[in-house]
């Protein structure tokens, strides 16, 4: 399956560090607002989601839109959209006359 990213934003926020818009061709979705997150040298993609505030603590959470069905797809899934959100991040970066050694992945 190949996914492309055709956009991504910059919002630094404990591990956030911002959101993708990615694309599947093979299937004709788009997806927007995928998280991307990173921890101890760990980085991570997550489906998008929505906020809502928990009745009974009053915190604020996050519930996915969307999800797999079987849950096999999902490491495949998150491996090649972390490639392609790398690789527009790089070529952003190099369009902008930037380094893309500041990538946290």
């Amino acid at each position: 399956m190949t996914i492309e990213c055709f956009g991504f934003t910059s919002h630094e926020s404990g591990f956030l560090q911002g959101f993708a818009d990615l694309k599947v061709p093979k299937m004709g979705i788009k997806l927007f607002g995928c998280g991307l997150f990173s921890k101890g040298g760990r980085s991570w993609l997550s489906l998008p989601s929505r906020d809502y505030i928990d009745k009974e603590s009053g915190e604020k959470k996050y519930i996915p839109v969307m999800d797999f069905i079987d849950s096999d797809h999902k490491v495949p899934f998150s491996k090649e959209a972390m490639e392609a959100v790398q690789k527009f991040r790089a070529e952003d970066q190099s369009e902008m006359g930037g380094d893309s050694g500041d990538l946290p992945f």
